[in-house]
């Protein structure tokens, strides 16, 4: 038998797959509209005939479990991990069994739950103040009170669905900058440029409970990349005001008003502060660049 359309089909169907149980290829074969005599076997001999030249192959094997699956089976049954999708958590016996070993030998790699004070492997954390939380300690917490206990932020139930959309070790930060940024003063476009790029380095924030990555490493990492934040930004600023207040002394020529010196020591002061108080030192620049400084009215740069 030459390829043709039929092993074009069954081709598609392996390749759309992956991988298929000879049932499901039997199935497979029983929806072609024409009737297939010839064994599957032999459809696909013909098959990697045509396919050899791509350095491709299908092949037909018994499908049995390695020593690793079959371990990993055992302590499923055993209790000791959890099976979920194509992943594997550890289970109620491990960690019941092994609290004592965590807290002694891996304290960096655990955290407990801000309610009950045990030890969380699967839970969320607080999109504000990362904390860890037992969904069921959450629950019954919000049941009464609509906010989060760990920082009193409003409690929303589209927050948890947001955590559980992203992967457990991969989210976004945009929750607790956002949450900084609607309380700041308002900023200018060249200000929102600086931002959007000190952006781009925040976005390893965690959101979610992770075995593997530990929480309180988490949320150190999210505070220095937020504090990196607003240090790039006070820099940036500060640079942009020094500069306006060179333009106004080379506007005035050698001898500046003495003024002007004490409105660039006074943004000194200012961009020295904590936090960066923008509004207050661009208030100084105009004050210090009043329509009296200049006899026509007009400034010249």
């Amino acid at each position: 038998m030459n390829y043709g359309d039929i092993h074009r089909y069954l081709l598609r169907s392996i390749a759309s797959r992956g991988v298929l149980k000879l049932s499901e290829a039997d199935d497979v074969l029983r929806l072609y509209p024409e009737h297939v005599e010839e064994p599957l076997s032999d459809l696909i001999k013909i098959i990697n005939q045509e396919i050899r030249s791509f350095q491709q192959t299908i092949k037909i094997t018994n499908d049995e479990l390695t020593g690793e699956e079959k371990a990993l089976d055992l302590w499923c049954r055993t209790g000791y991990l959890e099976k979920t999708q194509n992943s594997y958590a550890l289970g109620m016996r491990t960690i019941h069994e092994f609290e004592g070993y965590f807290r002694q030998n891996m304290p960096e790699n655990i955290e407990e739950c801000f309610l009950c004070k045990q030890i969380v492997f699967k839970g969320c954390n607080c999109p504000i103040c990362a904390h860890a939380l037992h969904t069921r300690c959450l629950n019954r917490y919000v049941e009464k009170v609509k906010k989060w206990p760990c920082c009193k932020e409003n409690y929303s139930e589209s927050q948890l669905i947001t955590m559980d959309q992203n992967e457990r070790v991969s989210s976004d930060p945009a929750n607790s900058i956002e949450s900084t940024q609607d309380r700041a003063s308002p900023v200018y476009d060249d200000e929102m440029n600086t931002q959007e790029s000190v952006d781009d380095l925040t976005q390893e924030t965690v959101i979610g409970v992770s075995q593997s990555i530990t929480r309180k490493s988490k949320r150190q990492r999210t505070k220095f990349m937020m504090n990196t934040k607003q240090l790039v930004e006070k820099l940036y600023f500060g640079l942009a005001l020094i500069l306006i207040l060179k333009c106004y002394m080379l506007a005035t020529g050698p001898d500046a008003p003495p003024h002007y010196q004490k409105a660039q020591e006074q943004v000194s002061v200012d961009l020295g502060s904590s936090p960066f108080t923008k509004i207050s030192a661009i208030s100084h620049i105009d004050k210090s660049t009043e329509s009296s400084a200049y006899p026509d009215g007009n400034m010249y740069l």
